[in-house]
């Protein structure tokens, strides 16, 4: 997901049109992990949301966290 240059800009998500339960098929996860992957994120503020948005990412940091899985 990280390579798809069409859904960020820089540090700005400009718009992610996959829901998490899209997200987790495509990953092979259940959406109550990527949810839990989240929650996660959002308190390491390297992810922050509004309701269901997705607001910006510290993609920096996902490159580490995918670098180092």
């Amino acid at each position: 997901l990280l390579n798809r240059n069409t859904f960020y800009h820089s540090n700005k998500v400009d718009y992610l049109p996959v829901s998490r339960k899209d997200m987790a098929c495509y990953l092979g996860m259940t959406s109550e992990t990527i949810s839990r992957i989240f929650s996660q994120w959002k308190k390491k503020s390297i992810m922050v949301t509004d309701n269901k948005k997705i607001l910006s990412v510290d993609f920096n940091s996902l490159i580490t966290i995918a670098e180092n899985f």
